[in-house]
């Protein structure tokens, strides 16, 4: 147990150290490292979001995302915007523990190249609900890690498939999973 509290109170030590004198920074610009991903499956993620601090309480955010294939036999291309309301309960300005609503909406083209029935082109719009922590650092730059749940729905339907979007949400039959990973600088 000695260890165990050694550990918190040195976490907490640097944490307080490595995180102040951020309270006059007012705009975040980050980028997911989904980038990876994309790499690996032959396709280009771009995820940029810039948030801006309305007050301790509260910020307001725009995600714009896309995909683009570059190589492979499943070419999905898709756009989408995502703004979101921001609520920090305790006060934190731009980092700390957040909660977050958002509506989304995009468009989605997903063509397979061995066979034509699996080809579709549909308008996704969605919401759902976010809640992370984004830790700012003295020279400015930023992490963040959330996680969320959410509903996409598409026009036309399109067929049921599981589906990693641009923004990190995963979406399912029923519902969508979001993971969210974003590094970036704070102004």
């Amino acid at each position: 147990m000695k260890k165990f509290l050694i550990i918190v109170f040195v976490f907490i030590a640097v944490n307080q150290n490595a995180l102040s004198q951020t309270e006059a920074r007012r705009f975040t610009v980050q980028h997911s490292t989904l980038l990876v991903l994309g790499i690996l499956s032959g396709h280009y993620f771009l995820d940029l979001e810039g948030q801006y601090k309305l007050s301790d309480k509260t910020n307001v955010s725009l995600l714009v995302s896309g995909i683009i294939p570059y190589n492979g036999h499943l070419e999905t291309t898709q756009f989408s915007l995502k703004p979101m309301f921001i609520y920090r309960p305790f006060n934190t300005g731009l980092r700390g523990f957040y909660m977050g609503l958002f509506p989304s909406i995009g468009w989605l083209d997903f063509k397979h190249s061995c066979d034509d029935r699996d080809n579709f082109s549909c308008t996704l719009i969605g919401f759902g609900l976010e809640t992370g922590y984004k830790w700012i650092f003295r020279n400015g730059f930023t992490m963040q890690l959330g996680t969320g749940i959410g509903k996409t729905f598409s026009i036309p339907e399109r067929p049921w498939q599981n589906i990693v979007h641009s923004d990190g949400r995963y979406t399912f039959q029923y519902y969508d999973v979001l993971f969210d990973f974003k590094i970036g600088y704070s102004f």
